[in-house]
C-alpha cells in the first residue's frame, strides 16, 4: 500500500455574537486567523483563512 504523511497542523478561529436588540443579533467570525497553510488530504491545500458573518433576526 502506499503511505502518505501530512503534518500535523493548528489553526485558531474566532466567532463573536453581538445583540443588536432583543430580536437582532450580529455573528461574525474568522476561521483560520493565521492563516495556517495546511492539506487534509495530499494535494489538497486548505482554502486559508475566511470570515463570516450574518444576522439573526427572531420574530
Amino acid at each position: 500500500t502506499n503511505t502518505e504523511f501530512l503534518p500535523g497542523y493548528t489553526t485558531f478561529d474566532i466567532r463573536t455574537r453581538i445583540p443588536l436588540s432583543r430580536q437582532l443579533i450580529l455573528n461574525a467570525g474568522i476561521e483560520n486567523v493565521f492563516d495556517r497553510r495546511y492539506e487534509l488530504f495530499p494535494g489538497f491545500p486548505d482554502g486559508g483563512r475566511t470570515f463570516q458573518a450574518g444576522l439573526n433576526y427572531q420574530f
